[in-house]
């Protein structure tokens, strides 16, 4: 073998039993023997591994969130369907109310229409019966006229 290192390994390999550099021994032991992780690595892999946590919490907190938004729209959801349930029951009976009002208009109409005839119509007999009283009225004085003063 060579001495000085300047063998067939050219230097750092591994030594035999018998002293001598075994190349083949050096390459194996330099794949069999990882090296240790830096400690910039090791902090890198730390801070990755905290903003694994903090998104993981972050994203059960949204979930949580968007869980109680879901419920919440569902409890909306159902108030409106009822709301909208009454809303068209209220608008029934106000159109059925506005029905019932426009007949009762229109039988007042009505009533008042014939209240109005018949006032005309009493008020042209009060007139002709005034007349026709009037007219009694003169004939009877005309009769009485005719008597004897006596006969009374």
């Amino acid at each position: 073998g060579g001495g000085g290192g300047g063998g067939r390994g050219g230097g750092g390999g591994v030594l035999n039993d018998d002293g001598e550099e075994d190349e083949e021994s050096g390459r194996m032991a330099a794949h069999v023997s990882p090296r240790a992780p830096s400690a910039e690595v090791v902090l890198v892999n730390a801070g990755v591994a905290a903003s694994i946590r903090e998104l993981r919490g972050e994203l059960e907190r949204v979930h949580l969130e968007r869980k109680k938004a879901d419920q919440k729209a569902v409890s909306l959801h159902l108030l409106l369907q009822r709301t909208a349930t009454k809303l068209f029951k209220v608008t029934d009976q106000c159109n059925e109310a506005q029905r019932t009002v426009d007949d009762y208009k229109q039988k007042v109409s009505k009533l008042h229409d014939d209240l109005e005839s018949s006032k005309q119509s009493y008020e042209k007999m009060i007139e002709d019966l005034t007349v026709h009283v009037c007219n009694l009225t003169e004939k009877l004085a005309a009769k009485d006229a005719q008597l004897p003063l006596g006969s009374h």
